[in-house]
């Protein structure tokens, strides 16, 4: 299947891993493919969600209070208590100073930047998929809906308004939660792109 996806489509997956690895999740879940659609910025679904009113970081925060983030390697947080780094003062220190979860965007951009360069950088290519973390059962059958409602709108490619309806049609993971407590539902979703693939639209 993942040969069906674009680019963008694709970085929504790689973004979803750096989402997972930043908030310390073993999985990838429904929750992370949100958040890769909301930071893959030149996909048409984010466009969509953020002319729907939805932001990406709402939508971590919302993440964060119904699963948290997983726990601090200990080791190394005890190691830094040795010599008298305390991390979470340290942590309260930098949101103080640059904003909420702002070591958390910093790590993503940073994991980020090194998935496209393994991506892309010559003689370090490997298989797409290879060496991720797991997908959920609700993330794997959001990709599958994905594919169903890329076929039922006739396009034989997999873009970012794909998972998108994906994770709408699933409608049971966190993510299809956070999207209906910010009022987003299917219907609208679909229509809206729609109306941006349609040839008589400006979208480009």
């Amino acid at each position: 299947m993942f040969e069906r996806f674009t680019h963008s489509a694709r970085q929504v997956v790689v973004l979803a891993q750096t989402e997972a690895q930043s908030l310390r999740h073993n999985y990838i879940g429904t929750e992370h493919l949100l958040l890769g659609l909301l930071g893959e910025t030149e996909g048409l679904a984010a466009r969509v969600l953020n002319e729907l009113g939805v932001d990406r970081d709402d939508i971590h925060k919302g993440v964060v209070d119904y699963v948290g983030a997983g726990p601090v390697n200990q080791p190394d947080a005890a190691a830094l208590d040795a010599i008298g780094i305390d991390l979470d003062a340290v942590r309260r220190r930098v949101e103080e100073a640059f904003g909420p979860n702002a070591l958390e965007r910093t790590r993503a951009a940073r994991a980020c930047a090194e998935k496209r360069r393994g991506f892309l950088g010559r003689g370090h290519r490997r298989p797409f998929g290879e060496g991720h973390i797991p997908f959920t059962p609700r993330a794997k059958k959001t990709l599958e809906l994905s594919l169903r409602e890329a076929l039922a709108l006739g396009h034989g490619y997999i873009g970012t308004e794909h998972i998108l309806l994906g994770l709408l049609r699933e409608g049971q993971g966190l993510a299809a939660h956070l999207l209906s407590r910010a009022d987003v539902n299917f219907e609208v979703v679909r229509r809206r792109i729609v109306e941006e693939l349609s040839p008589d639209s400006d979208a480009g």
